[in-house]
């Protein structure tokens, strides 16, 4: 599986309900060496793919050091989302 950023965790939950019925969204990043220094992207949501595999929770978590065992608990519910931003700030 290739790196699309960004892509987040969904579901079957109220969260993944409400990128539905509104697709906008705000991805929110902050430096943990730095308070003060983010990235903000807002953008639309034009993507959701199932991941029952978590193949994508997975990428991610390696690709950030974490380990963790197979299989999650959430795995049926699993989404990924693509964001097209539209605009993005950060200090």
């Amino acid at each position: 599986m290739g790196w699309n950023p960004p892509l987040l965790r969904g579901g079957g939950c109220q969260k993944y309900r409400n990128i539905v019925k509104n697709p906008q969204a705000t991805l929110s990043v902050n430096d943990p060496d730095k308070p003060y220094r983010y990235l903000e992207v807002r953008g639309t949501i034009e993507q959701i793919v199932d991941d029952p595999s978590t193949d994508g929770f997975f990428t991610l978590a390696e690709r950030y050091g974490m380990t963790f065992e197979r299989p999650i608990a959430d795995a049926p519910h699993r989404v990924l989302l693509g964001l097209r931003p539209q605009h993005a700030t950060f200090q």
